[in-house]
Order: structure tokens, then sequence, then C-alpha cells
């Protein structure tokens, strides 16, 4: 896919833009405030958090006592780690299964005819006044949130969060790429070759966005403009996009070759320019190109290397 590091043409992609991981950071706190709203009234009173999970009639008396104590600790725990950002992705998969089970719990105890206070925001227990509008309306109050969370575990990159997400580093070296090439002409292949010269295992948490600034500085890309650039993500909503859009059409690694839209598993293609060119000639002899889809950058008025 041909890159142009102007930013005239990348802001001619579809894209989430720079409100994207900023969303994610409202779902983030959104979902710590729901957990910390949940734990803290069975924290201050246990024995009612004991009455709540019992009258769900679904575990034996010990466990009753051991989820009832423990269960409130692990929403708090999970809390903590949304403020913090720490591990985005698998907090929200851990908020989904919670969620999940919650469900679960509510359908089960509306199956089965009991009427009993959910207990989910404070103390719960027998109630003959509950109603099946009640049931119906907690569990989809639940549902919504399980799809907030699923949201949070499909895109987790997001502002104010204390350490990179597992698996962001590339993310956020993209971004710094992007951001040299507004710095300056050049920028972006210059920054990309020296971040490709001093790869580590992805998910190391090296390439934060004050090392990505420092080490931008080294290959003589700086100023604020690259400063603000990096430390605020800008790109980071862009990049995500466009991961999103190779995986959706099976491109999970580099360099990766589409001929008229055909995905090119002959590697030979890659590595032989005879081959290459011989299999262009075969496209060209067999079919027209098709109708562009999706977003493609415009065909720049400098040189440029493609990838």
């Amino acid at each position: 896919m041909p890159i142009s590091s102007t930013k005239a043409e990348l802001s001619l992609l579809p894209r989430l833009g720079s409100w994207g991981p900023w969303l994610a950071t409202l779902v983030r706190l959104g979902l710590a405030v729901v957990f910390i709203w949940a734990a803290v009234p069975k924290i201050a009173n246990p024995d009612a958090a004991v009455i709540s999970i019992r009258a769900y009639r679904l575990l034996s008396e010990p466990a009753v006592h051991t989820v009832a104590w423990g269960l409130p600790f692990v929403e708090l725990a999970l809390a903590a780690l949304l403020l913090a950002g720490v591990g985005t992705r698998p907090d929200a998969i851990a908020a989904g299964v919670l969620l999940a089970v919650y469900v679960v719990a509510i359908a089960s105890a509306w199956a089965r005819g009991l009427r009993i206070d959910c207990g989910c925001f404070s103390a719960g227990g027998d109630n003959p006044s509950v109603t099946g509008g009640r049931y119906a309306g907690e569990i989809l109050c639940d549902l919504a949130l399980l799809a907030v969370a699923g949201m949070l575990a499909w895109r987790p990159a997001s502002r104010l969060a204390l350490l990179l997400q597992n698996g962001q580093d590339p993310a956020q070296a993209a971004n710094a790429a992007l951001c040299a090439g507004d710095a300056s002409p050049g920028g972006f292949w210059e920054l990309h070759d020296a971040l490709f010269a001093q790869q580590e295992p992805e998910g190391a948490g090296r390439w934060t966005a004050q090392f990505l600034v420092g080490f931008g500085h080294q290959q003589g890309i700086g100023g604020q403009s690259y400063d603000r650039c990096v430390t605020n993500g800008t790109y980071l909503g862009l990049v995500d996009q466009i991961t999103q859009q190779a995986q959706q059409r099976g491109i999970d690694a580099t360099p990766t070759v589409f001929i008229n839209g055909q995905l090119q598993q002959d590697s030979r293609v890659i590595t032989s320019p005879a081959a290459f060119e011989a299999a262009v000639a075969r496209a060209a002899r067999t079919s027209q190109p098709p109708a562009p889809s999706g977003a493609r950058l415009p065909e720049p008025s400098h040189p440029r290397r493609a990838v």
C-alpha cells in the first residue's frame, strides 16, 4: 500500500480520527465508574452482600460467602486497572465475562420464578414486589454494558493510560512516523527505517511516547509540533483504522501483495521481480482492475517509496 507522509493526503482517508482513542477513554472510565459503584456498597456491607448472593439459590453456603466477600474486591481491582489504563483489552474482556455472568444469574432467577433484587448496586435479597419488567430492564442494562466492554476490547487504544497496551508498540511507532512526516520532508521514512533497525519483541513496552519523542530527536526530527503529535497520539485513530481494514482483507504480515484486488499467495511474487512482473501481466490479460473500495491515498506529487 503506498503511504504518503503529508497531512493533506492522510486527511482524505475516512477515519476515526483523533476522537477514536478519546471515545475509548470515555468508555474505559465509564466502565470503571460502574464497577466502583457496584463494589463499594458490597464492601461497606458484606452481610448484605451475602444475602444478595444467597438469594439466587445457585451456590452452596461456603461458596456464597466466598463469592460475596471476594466479588466486590474483584470489581474494585478491575475498576482500578481500567482507570489507570493498564492492560485495557484484557480488562475489557474480564469486564465482559463478569457482565455475562450477571446476565445469566439474573435470567436464571427470572426463569425459576424467584423474586429478588439483583444486588447489583445495593443490598439485594428476596423482594416480592420485583416483576418481570424489572428483570428485563436489569438484563438489558447489563447487555448494554457488555456491548460497551466488547467495543473497548476491540479497540482498546485510549488516552490518559498509565501504560502501553500489549501489542500497541507498533501503533505508537506508526503514529510517531506519521508525525515525523508532518515535521520534516522525508521524516516518515527516516524514522520508519530507524525504528525498524531498533525492533524489539511486540509488547515489550519500550516504544512509549516519551521514548519516541527522544528517539526522533536523535534522528534529527523534532520540534514542538512533532513532540505534541507523538505525545497526543494524533494518528493513533488512523493507524487503528488502517490495521482493522488490513485485517478484514486477510493481511497479517508484511509485505503482502494484492494485484487487481487478489491476494498473491505465491511467495515468489514478493521475492522475485520477474515473478511479480509475470503476475501483473497475467492479471492484465485476464481481468480488469476492480472499482476502488474503501479509502485510497492519492498519488503524491513528490517521490516516495511503497510498502
